[in-house]
């Protein structure tokens, strides 16, 4: 929740001067950075495009992504359109490809970056560490409270939990976590109890009147 949020926090907000109404390209809007700049994006009023795999297309779209691009079926260098922040959480964009995605004005933030990116990164670009500031997490602890009021009623946020014993219901209505237990693991499955019920991981099911999929 608080490592992800804060990065993505900290490149949109500082970095990226973020504000409504921008175009903002995530990619890899499924990872734990990547999720939290969709929902930060979209709750700032930006448009947002997340760069993902298509068995991630339901995810993004849930915390907001207006568009979804499947990296497997198109490439980077084959997207026409431009944005004003292109954030690359993924490390495969380099400075010339990331730039060519960048409107008149844009930001191209590199939150995975290699050290020679990272010397090289001024003007439109802008790589390096992102602070852990206590001011930081509690705003975004303040919009997982939020999360049922504004214009993202209903939406979730900050939903990647790395506690092995928690799985996290994901989906339109509240956030949801509960303590599971692991029942086993085969090649397809993994089986939790879930407050005395088996369910499968990406199984649908509704805890303490919030409703998602099942992910550990």
């Amino acid at each position: 929740v608080l490592f992800g949020g804060t990065v993505a926090l900290c490149y949109l907000r500082d970095k990226g001067r973020l504000r409504s109404g921008m175009r903002v390209l995530v990619n890899g809007g499924s990872g734990a950075v990547g999720t939290a700049a969709v929902q930060l994006a979209r709750h700032a009023g930006a448009t947002v495009t997340a760069v993902t795999s298509a068995a991630n297309a339901e995810l993004v779209t849930a915390l907001g992504a207006t568009q979804v691009i499947d990296y497997r079926r198109q490439p980077l260098d084959s997207i026409d359109e431009r944005f004003d922040i292109v954030l690359d959480t993924v490390g495969n964009l380099d400075l010339a490809s990331g730039r060519r995605l960048l409107a008149d004005g844009g930001r191209l933030l590199l939150a995975v970056a290699s050290l020679g990116q990272m010397l090289r990164a001024r003007g439109d670009v802008a790589a390096g560490p992102a602070p852990e500031r206590v001011a930081d997490m509690d705003e975004l602890l303040a919009l997982v409270e939020q999360r049922a009021a504004g214009p993202d009623k209903g939406r979730a946020f900050f939903l990647e939990f790395a506690a092995k014993q928690l799985v996290v219901a994901r989906g339109l209505g509240k956030p949801c976590v509960a303590s599971a237990q692991k029942l086993e693991v085969d090649e397809e499955q993994t089986l939790f109890s879930v407050n005395g019920r088996a369910v499968r991981q990406g199984e649908w099911i509704t805890i303490d009147g919030g409703s998602g999929r099942v992910f550990a």
